[in-house]
């Protein structure tokens, strides 16, 4: 998800929206919504 993800009517629904559709596992969709930044920030 972007930086500009949370701006916009309901686009943190419809980006989850989207990420399901893709048929991605709970694990993948919670990388890509923020833990695979915070494990780069970390470093």
């Amino acid at each position: 998800m972007g930086s500009d993800t949370p701006y916009g009517k309901n686009n943190i629904a419809k980006v989850l929206s989207r990420l399901r559709k893709l048929e991605l596992t709970d694990r993948e969709i919670s990388l890509i919504s923020g833990e695979n930044i915070v494990k780069i920030l970390s470093l």
